[in-house]
């Protein structure tokens, strides 16, 4: 090889190196590239970059070949080192046609399935793309390589035959979006187009690689072998595509200082804690450009149609303080949703909305104190539902009301249909135990979407903190695996934070109680109360071989003048008020645990008494034992909150006074008790589902707890 050559292929892999290098750099210290749909984007560049290094690294190993497929033919002509590099710059540029067909599939996914979590989408991705990329090479190696029958001019064009297949994809895939984006609202269609614009110059620098090779391969079987100047061409090819991704992802990130294309083409989502549903739309260069968002609030809107509809049904129906029938609990009533998309000529198919047991959650209702105008005026069109959307793996959306009294959350089919199969023991539980912790649920409902046939399943429920925000959060399951979510060099923080009674802001796990806040400290009447309802509402998910449940425990300090929320219990010395309730219990042990316990016990080592993947009766066994060993023991410490309030009543009530006293003794349940046909309080709240994964330990809590 010539020194110019050799310049070349340097020049290759200097370049591709310089922008995966400053590609992980913007990744690491800029966020708002690792928002939608940057990782994908990332991804691309990524494998791009490194299938170019390594093809330039092959070739200043092997300076006669004149393509790089001609060291798959003949192998055994080269060193190891070599056909390592082969087989790495194959790979990584497969990948990067695989990841193109994944930025294709997100736009479409966004519009079948807007539910799905940023964080699924994105694992869903890489399981693909990766190992696509892995069975393409498999599958070459097992056809094509050291195969001297096939011409090399052939070889070509055969090893990236992904691509061509990839680009029909492509072609089907926006022309699918923009028919089915013509069945949304305005909003939703909109954004469709946005996205599209925004995606569109990476594919079109993927479609301009695809005939520039084609024609590289028609050129050299016109002359029935490869050429330098072939070779060239392909690697020009190859690296202006990189820069070309690497620029436009630049641009469109907002990493970079110039907004030329911002004019035309919007940007990168940026990450929200939360998502309003209104109707006003921001234009800026920073609009979050994310068609499952929209869609979700076309959605939602219309699901809050059916909510208002099923509850606004003729007051005859359902008969004041009438409990259910057994025929009532398999009832579901379906409602057509008509709706027009952007142009008069693009009516979508009836949405059916489902509502399940009506009157089954109407009784619910009833017992709760919550009547029928109170429930209706939560809904109400007029106020905006607002979306919190969890970042941990459970990738629940979550609801709430302006009220904040409600949330309406999004489940699993699989949740969905363990709420309907548990409904009527957890009914009749309810009635007989109305200090329970267990969650309350007051609708389940289900609707079609509008692109495509799936379904969605919502439940309506209550937050336990609809009073105002608490201090410190606390998400127990009485087992250590995985429960620790403060680093230990945040401890010390974190209690002198809790000792100058200052609010912490993080969801704290199981080891983090022990560490921080220790034991719940009640007087003795509320403990043994308290303790006593955690052990039945924990049989009777045992009874219902539910898993996976966790007591959400809420700490708000109390200051002088300040009032005195109804729902909660005091401490034994009259400084912190407790909310608590017994939050995910909707999940049953079933292959899927039992394979993850496998794994952690046989592959991880870890001990299995003290993970979360157990059966149910060992998993509630478990929590009983913590609730009677740790939660309530006193002798773990004295409260440390004593020193900064005046109140010290060890007796754990408060008599009534204008200040807003009253007695707690009597209501161990972080929860209003079911009042039956007597009046309750104006606010009935509930506990907050989080549904939270113990394998998330940086989990954005504002879905705890909203100002």
């Amino acid at each position: 090889m010539v020194d110019a050559d050799v310049v070349w292929q340097v020049l290759l892999l200097t370049t591709s190196t310089a922008i995966l290098s400053t590609t992980l750099v913007f990744f690491v210290r800029f966020p708002k590239t690792r928002a939608h749909p940057g990782p994908v984007l990332i991804s691309l560049i990524v494998s791009s970059c490194l299938g170019t290094l390594f093809r330039a690294a092959m070739f200043l190993t092997a300076p006669d070949e004149l393509s790089w497929v001609c060291v798959g033919q003949a192998p055994d002509h080269h060193t190891n080192t070599t056909l390592v590099l082969f087989w790495l710059s194959l790979y990584f540029l497969s990948a990067s046609t695989f990841w193109y067909l994944m930025l294709a599939m997100d736009l479409i996914s966004s519009l079948s399935n807007p539910f799905l979590p940023f964080q699924s989408n994105s694992l869903i991705h890489h399981s693909l793309a990766w190992p696509l990329a892995g069975a393409w090479c498999l599958f070459y190696d097992l056809t094509l390589y050291n195969q001297h029958r096939v011409p090399t001019v052939h070889l070509r064009i055969l090893a990236v035959l992904p691509l061509y297949a990839v680009l029909l994809y492509v072609v089907a895939a926006l022309r699918a979006a923009w028919a089915k984006s013509r069945q949304l609202d305005t909003n939703a269609h909109e954004t469709t187009r946005r996205m599209a614009k925004l995606i569109s110059p990476y594919l079109v620098v993927f479609g301009a690689t695809g005939v520039i090779l084609l024609v590289v391969y028609l050129a050299e079987v016109g002359r029935n072998a490869p050429t330098v100047y072939s070779l060239y061409v392909d690697q020009l090819t190859g690296i202006i595509a990189v820069i070309a991704l690497f620029v436009l992802f630049y641009f469109d990130s907002g990493v970079g200082l110039c907004r030329a294309r911002s004019q035309t083409l919007p940007t990168l989502a940026s990450p929200q804690p939360a998502y309003t549903m209104q109707n006003d739309r921001v234009a800026s260069s920073d609009f979050d450009v994310d068609i499952a968002a929209d869609l979700r609030k076309m959605i939602m809107v219309l699901t809050r149609m059916g909510i208002v509809s099923a509850a606004a049904r003729d007051p005859t129906d359902l008969v004041t303080g009438r409990l259910p029938r057994p025929e009532d609990f398999s009832v579901i009533e379906r409602k057509r949703i008509t709706f027009f998309g952007t142009t008069p000529n693009s009516m979508a198919d009836d949405l059916v909305f489902e509502d399940v047991a009506p009157a089954v959650f109407h009784s619910l209702r009833e017992f709760c104190g919550i009547d029928h105008k109170m429930y209706l005026n939560a809904f109400n069109p007029d106020e905006n539902l607002k979306e919190i959307c969890s970042e941990g793996r459970s990738g629940n959306i979550f609801y709430f009301t302006a009220n904040k009294q409600f949330m309406v959350k999004s489940v699993p089919k699989e949740e969905f249909d363990v709420l309907r199969s548990i409904l009527p023991a957890y009914y009749n539980y309810m009635l007989d135990h109305r200090r329970s912790f267990l969650c309350r649920y007051f609708g389940c409902h289900s609707i079609t979407l509008p692109v495509g046939t799936r379904r969605m399943y919502f439940v309506v429920m209550a937050n336990l903190f609809h009073e105002g925000p608490v201090d410190q959060r606390y998400d127990l399951k009485g087992n250590t695996d995985r429960r620790q979510a403060i680093a230990t060099t945040e401890v010390e923080l974190i209690m002198r934070q809790t000792v100058q009674r200052r609010a912490v802001d993080k969801l704290m796990l199981d080891i983090d109680f022990s560490r921080i806040h220790q034991c719940i400290l009640l007087a003795d009447a509320d403990a043994t109360a308290t303790k006593d309802q955690l052990k039945r509402d924990i049989n009777f998910l045992v009874d219902q071989h539910i898993m996976d449940y966790s007591i959400l425990v809420g700490v708000r300090h109390l200051h002088e003048g300040a009032p005195r929320q109804s729902a909660a219990v005091i401490s034994r010395d009259g400084t912190n008020l407790y909310n608590m309730g017994i939050i995910d219990m909707l999940q049953r042990y079933n292959w899927r645990w039992t394979v993850q316990r496998w794994f952690l016990g046989s592959v991880l080592c870890k001990d299995t008494s003290q993970v979360s993947a157990v059966p149910p009766v060992q998993y509630g066994q478990r929590l009983i034992n913590f609730i009677r060993q740790d939660m309530f023991n006193q002798t773990r410490r004295q409260s440390r909150s004593s020193a900064f309030s005046s109140s010290t009543q060890p007796s754990g009530q408060y008599t009534t006074t204008s200040e807003g006293g009253f007695p707690l003794t009597h209501r161990p349940s972080g929860f209003e008790p079911f009042a039956g046909n007597e009046a309750t309080s104006e606010a009935t709240e509930m506990w907050l589902a989080t549904n939270l994964s113990d394998e998330i330990s940086d989990i954005d809590c504002a879905i705890l707890q909203e100002n």
